[in-house]
């Protein structure tokens, strides 16, 4: 029986192979319905130091490291790397078309904070980011979708932010809670970077398990966060 470790590869009985880090972090047996439309996911696996990133989609987006940004074996949330910035100038330089459902989704721990950390942002603006006092929350001309707690130094936390297909309402989660308030955003969205906004406002920690859905919204409730890396299928 072949078994499939990534789009296009499998492996026969009896083949031992050294899996590259694209395809790790993921638990065997897994399964995501909605892989079909993962535009991006990003392990974080590899070498120490390494500045090369893979995206475990089928869409094998272009990842380009800019400042300080690396894989690191410090910390992680699963697998046995996350990705590592030290609130300088540090980002993933990317291009990814959303379209009007979507969900973004990941895993942070900051080593320190202050002001505005970018996570994720969009056209030139902040996109998903962490507030002068630690909360998640979704900028379009202001703070939006602002989570009711505040994120912990030195603590792993789940964010995720979706947007639903018929109503364009955005939704933040922190940790799988739901914001209490909800924003409507009709404009189109272009990724363009992971961990800052451009040069400025870099995270000051890790970032770990980045996936992207493009066309589903996964979530509009409040929900329990994953126990495990995400699927590679």
């Amino acid at each position: 029986m072949a078994i499939t470790i990534g789009p296009g590869i499998s492996i026969g009985p009896g083949i031992s192979v050294d899996l590259p880090a694209m395809f790790q972090a993921s638990p065997a047996d897994s399964i995501d319905p909605y892989f079909a439309d993962v535009t991006l996911l990003i392990h974080a696996e590899g070498l120490n130091g390494s500045t090369t990133f893979y995206d475990s989609s089928f869409s094998m987006q272009s990842l380009i490291a800019a400042g300080n940004m690396k894989i690191s074996t410090a910390q992680y949330q699963f697998g046995t790397c996350s990705l590592l910035s030290d609130g300088t100038g540090d980002r993933i330089d990317m291009s990814v078309t959303l379209a009007a459902a979507f969900t973004i989704e990941g895993w942070v721990r900051l080593a320190a904070h202050s002001n505005y950390r970018t996570i994720i942002s969009h056209g030139g603006m902040p996109g998903l980011f962490i507030n002068a006092v630690r909360k998640l929350a979704w900028y379009a001309a202001g703070d939006h979708c602002v989570s009711p707690s505040a994120l912990v130094i030195g603590t792993w936390h789940h964010f995720a932010v979706t947007r639903s297909p018929v109503d364009l309402v955005i939704r933040t989660f922190l940790d799988g809670v739901l914001s209490p308030t909800t924003y409507v955003n009709v404009d189109p969205l272009i990724l363009d970077c992971i961990g800052g906004h451009g040069s400025l406002e870099s995270i000051n920690g890790n970032l770990d398990e980045i996936r992207i859905t493009d066309g589903i919204c996964r979530y509009t409730t409040t929900f329990a966060p994953p126990t495990e890396a995400y699927p590679n299928s």
